[in-house]
């Protein structure tokens, strides 16, 4: 059973995507002891592997991009802890308000071994995420966070590409 959590951010999705496609973005809002980088220092692409680490438990996890559509679709697979692996999809869809996101991840037993996850805990993660996020790229786009929004990587959203 996924973890579905959602946000509206107002914010046009080629600048939410934006955010969420540049690593350096991530400590502002999937978490402050989160870092992420892409294999080889490349840009965000099907295909690319990643490295994620949390600085807080010293856990390194390994990931994939497994599907890409810029600017609306991003399906990541990482391992996670104790034989299983997790999948997180992104969806961005352009709305009045601005841009409706909606998250849903789902972890896998990869062996015999049974583990439990709760998708309300996943969930509620999740929303805290989504609501830096907010704050992040609204911040953003009024001058008053400390990154930017690189003009190659909003150009090219705005493209499809």
């Amino acid at each position: 059973m996924p973890a579905i959590a959602d946000i509206i951010i107002k914010r046009p999705p080629s600048e939410v995507w934006a955010i969420i496609a540049n690593a350096s973005s991530h400590p502002h809002w999937l978490s402050k002891d989160i870092t992420t980088t892409y294999q080889g220092g490349g840009e965000l692409a099907e295909g690319l592997k990643f490295t994620r680490f949390n600085k807080e438990t010293g856990v390194r996890t390994e990931g994939q991009v497994v599907a890409l559509k810029a600017a609306h679709f991003l399906k990541v697979r990482f391992d996670a802890p104790q034989e299983a692996f997790a999948t997180t999809e992104y969806h961005l869809i352009a709305v009045a308000e601005g841009c409706a996101v909606r998250v849903l991840g789902e972890v896998y037993d990869s062996t015999d071994a049974h583990y439990y996850y709760f998708p309300e805990m996943m969930e509620q993660q999740w929303r805290g995420q989504l609501e830096r996020l907010k704050r992040y790229c609204e911040a953003v786009s009024k001058g008053r966070a400390l990154w930017r929004v690189p003009s190659r990587l909003l150009r090219r959203a705005r493209r499809g590409g």
